[in-house]
Order: structure tokens, then sequence, then C-alpha cells
């Protein structure tokens, strides 16, 4: 995500692997690394240097590491308000077992040289969380019984919308995080919010 905040041209990226990731878009320098995921076990990044630190690897017989094999955040797109400031991310909180194992390439076929599952007891849902990118600190957290793989959306009425695999789409505070309204679709939502105007009413 591109953005502008205290005079700086800032790009945000929340990575699979657990931690945001602040540059400055016009140097491509590392700003700040912060931990958001609520479980990462597979090692640390430097805040201020961007060095990694590995601590957890696949082995033969099976390790349990976070994020799982979705990553703490899938492919669905994180938030910015520009009225409040504020960074917010879907998240994934899972974990998973991961085994080396060998395998044959074939051309044009998956080729992972391993293997990686989630089982019941590895996941614990999902959040939304909100984060302010001068100091990297977590402002709000919202919580979900399910993963959370819909993209956000945040709007210019202070909204944070969300969607989640049973069906509900929800109206969050993009200040506080509480939800201030809930709709069941009918449908798991895997996908993105929208917005738009007809005759000039969003």
């Amino acid at each position: 995500m591109l953005f502008d905040q205290g005079g700086r041209r800032l790009l945000a990226h929340f990575d699979k692997n657990g931690f945001l990731f602040l540059l400055d878009r016009q140097s491509g320098k590392l700003v700040r690394a912060v931990r958001f995921a609520p479980r990462v076990t597979w090692g640390d990044i430097d805040g201020t240097t961007g060095r990694v630190t590995v601590r957890r690897t696949p082995t033969v017989q099976g390790v349990e590491i976070c994020p799982g094999p979705a990553g703490a955040k899938e492919w669905p797109h994180a938030a910015y308000s520009q009225r409040t400031g504020l960074l917010s991310t879907p998240i994934i909180d899972a974990c998973g077992t991961f085994k080396l194992q060998p395998g044959q390439f074939h051309e044009g076929m998956p080729y992972w040289g391993g293997d990686a599952t989630v089982a019941p007891g590895q996941v614990n849902g999902g959040q939304v969380k909100a984060f302010d990118p001068a100091n990297g600190r977590e402002v709000w957290s919202w919580t979900s019984r399910h993963p959370i793989v819909a993209s956000l959306l945040a709007t210019g009425g202070d909204l944070v919308l969300v969607g989640e695999p049973t069906g509900e789409f929800s109206a969050l505070s993009a200040r506080t995080g509480e939800r201030l309204w809930q709709f069941q679709t009918g449908s798991g939502i895997h996908s993105n919010p929208v917005t738009y105007s007809v005759a000039g009413k969003q």
C-alpha cells in the first residue's frame, strides 16, 4: 500500500511471514518492521535493520511452525485510512506441521519438496488488527472465530469492512475496532468489499 504520512512517501506491506514492513518508497530503505501475527515461531526480524534470524525449519519428522501454510495473511488486501492514519490487516491465526519429503520435479507441476498440514488444534481463528505506521504500535484488534481470508475496505465514514468465511459481513469502527453492524450474506466470503454510488448516494 502506498501512502503519505508526516511528510514521507511510504510503502506498507503485511507479509505472510507475520511481519509488517514499512519502507520509504523513494529510497527503498526500511523504516521499520513490526510483528503483526499473534503467533510467529519460524524466526525473528530486527525492527530497525531488517535482519532475519531463522529459528525453525521443516524436518523429515515434521515440526510445528507458525504461521501455517497460508501465512498470517493470505492474498487479501489490507487497508489504509486517510482519516485515521491507521493500517488495518486481515489475519489468519494458524500454525502448521511442515515436513521435508523427497519428490520429483515435473515441469509445469507444483513442486514443494515437502508437505504442510494444518490440524484443527493449530487454528485459533482470525483477527483484524490496526497499526499506527508512525510508531508501529497496535491500536486495536477485533477477533473472529474463523481465519479472515477476505480483503478489508477502509471508508471515509470511519469504517473498516470485512467478510468472514461463515458469511458474516461486518462494519468495524476504524478508530476502535468495535463491530457496529453485521449482515449474514448466506455465503462464505473470500473476496473484496467494494463501495460505489448510485445517483450520488454511497
